[in-house]
């Protein structure tokens, strides 16, 4: 089922990009990439409905899966209770489309970086 939200995920994202090149925005909703881009909005087998998007304020977007534990918690990547790595993107409570670092945050890291 990870394999397969994954595949859903990757396919919608690519979907996404491609309407944000041809339009110049992202749509309102996944609806908007059927038939262009998709066949049919992706399922989120973690759940068995639709996967979940929301076009923000900024004019990003938030695209996620409720995760292995079915609970839809909004697109909270907050790492799971008693889990310390943030490698995986899996062992979060939605498993949370990763969105490119901003420049700020960037320059954060840089400086934290040159300190060690």
């Amino acid at each position: 089922m990870q394999t397969e939200t994954d595949r859903s995920l990757t396919l919608c994202a690519i979907a996404l990009k491609r309407h944000l090149t041809r339009h110049g925005r992202l749509p309102a909703t996944l609806d908007a990439l059927v038939p262009d881009f998709l066949p049919a909005v992706l399922v989120d087998y973690m759940d068995g409905k639709p996967m979940k998007y929301r076009l923000n304020t900024d004019g990003t977007f938030t695209l996620y899966s409720v995760g292995g534990d079915g609970k839809d918690d909004g697109g909270d990547a907050a790492l799971l209770d008693g889990r310390k790595s943030t490698r995986s993107l899996w062992a979060r409570k939605d498993f949370v489309w990763p969105a490119p670092a901003l420049p700020e945050e960037i320059e954060t890291y840089r400086k934290e970086a040159a300190k060690n």
